[in-house]
């Protein structure tokens, strides 16, 4: 091999398995199994040589691969909503490879792409690549529990780099201070708001919709914590 990154030149007894019966067509063929190079991923045109060690007779084989394709641009973008102290939000991004094709699938991408802050599993702070059940990927951001106040946001500075290629991206964004309940703005429909006189109703935080103090509709068991 003329390309051992491709296919591995290495001749040494054992290199490469045993001649083997191979049947193509209904003709038999006595093969060899080639050698993973040190980075096949990398693609490119590799010469098999074979020599007859009799005759001193060549016979030569090409081979063309196209690299594996790879992420070659990554990008962030604000996300959708706000962000509160404790709180997980989705960090919308696009990952294109070196053919122009977008990239979505969590196995190329997780460990490809340098995250910063990285996601600490004793905090649960930082980036993230979360595999979804079709094997993509979302990238999320799980913010720390302090560092906002009721007037003052916190300023988070995030970045990615490509490994491969060093593509740079960057974002800010800002975490608000930790959610709590502001106001009751109504009912379930299934609460009854007629009552007779001497009788009761039971009304549980499911039953109430609330707001925080960023204007947002509360989970129940956010509320009924």
């Amino acid at each position: 091999s003329d390309n051992p990154m491709f296919i591995s030149s290495d001749t040494s007894a054992g290199a490469f398995a045993e001649a083997t019966d191979v049947e193509i067509d209904d003709v038999s063929y006595e093969a060899v199994d080639l050698v993973r190079g040190s980075a096949p991923e990398k693609g490119g045109t590799v010469n098999i040589k074979v020599i007859s060690t009799v005759t001193g007779k060549q016979s030569v084989f090409t081979i063309d691969a196209t690299a594996l394709a790879a992420v070659k641009t990554f990008s962030m973008s604000a996300p959708a909503g706000i962000v509160a102290e404790t709180e997980e939000v989705e960090i919308p991004f696009v990952a294109v490879d070196q053919y122009g094709n977008e990239v979505k699938d969590f196995e190329a991408l997780d460990g490809k792409i340098t995250l910063s802050p990285e996601y600490d599993e004793t905090s649960k702070v930082g980036l993230r690549f979360v595999e979804q059940d079709d094997g993509t990927a979302k990238l999320m951001y799980t913010a720390p529990a302090s560092g906002a106040l009721k007037d003052k946001d916190l300023p988070v500075y995030l970045t990615s780099l490509v490994k491969e290629g060093g593509d740079f991206s960057s974002l800010m964004i800002y975490v608000k201070d930790k959610a709590v309940p502001t106001a009751v703005i109504g009912l379930s429909k299934d609460v009854a708001t007629s009552i007779a006189y001497g009788n009761s109703v039971e009304i549980k935080a499911k039953d109430i919709t609330v707001q925080d103090q960023h204007g947002r509709t509360m989970k129940s068991d956010k509320v009924e914590a």
